[in-house]
């Protein structure tokens, strides 16, 4: 589902556009492959809300320092709560990441087809612009799980019959075995982003 971009999402956009219209434009060369990836994860990580797994949720609400930060129902620093060895979660022995329901590689790989069509000219660069912003839009969420559940996960695909911009975001976590399940917490995001 399309979504309104925030500043920072914007910069992103332009930024990323940019990139797939320059001439030299080619991902064999410096490790443009791994800096777009970077990009793409940075565009999805820069919304202002992630979700959190049900794991996850257990976990908050088993900790009275977590369930603290989210009664506040205000921006919080995610990164020091789940990200990395020295979070709160590694901290309590769960530790967590955070996930996108798109992966970067299928993002990736529909600007690809938005550079080819640019390259060819079937789009001038204003309907590059507008091309790649519609496949940004449709990045998909963050989600904050638990390392355990992320192992369920596909990696770098959708489900089979998955359509890029109709199908659900989260299909990925309901094709997992067991799925990975979405809990009903929201977390706010503060200036700082984590990847």
């Amino acid at each position: 589902m399309a979504k309104d971009m925030n500043e920072t999402q914007l910069m992103w956009l332009e930024i990323i556009h940019r990139v797939i219209t320059a001439p030299r434009f080619d991902l064999e060369k410096g490790d443009l492959n791994y800096v777009l990836r970077n990009m793409l994860a940075k565009f999805t990580s820069s919304t202002e809300t992630y979700y959190v797994s049900v794991g996850v949720e257990e976990l908050i609400n088993r900790d009275e320092i977590l369930s603290a930060e989210f009664a506040k129902r205000a921006p919080i620093d995610l990164g020091k709560l789940f990200y990395g060895k020295a979070s709160r979660s590694t901290k309590l022995g769960f530790p967590t990441m955070f996930e996108h329901t798109v992966p970067v590689a299928v993002l990736r790989n529909e600007l690809l087809k938005v550079r080819e069509r640019y390259l060819s000219r079937q789009l001038s660069d204003d309907t590059t612009f507008d091309e790649t912003k519609q496949v940004l839009s449709n990045c998909g969420e963050v989600v904050i799980v638990l390392k355990e559940e992320n192992k369920r996960l596909s990696r770098a695909t959708m489900p089979a019959g998955w359509i890029f911009g109709e199908g659900c975001s989260f299909a990925r976590y309901e094709a997992a075995t067991p799925p990975v399940k979405i809990g009903s917490l929201i977390a706010y995001r503060n200036e700082s982003i984590r990847r």
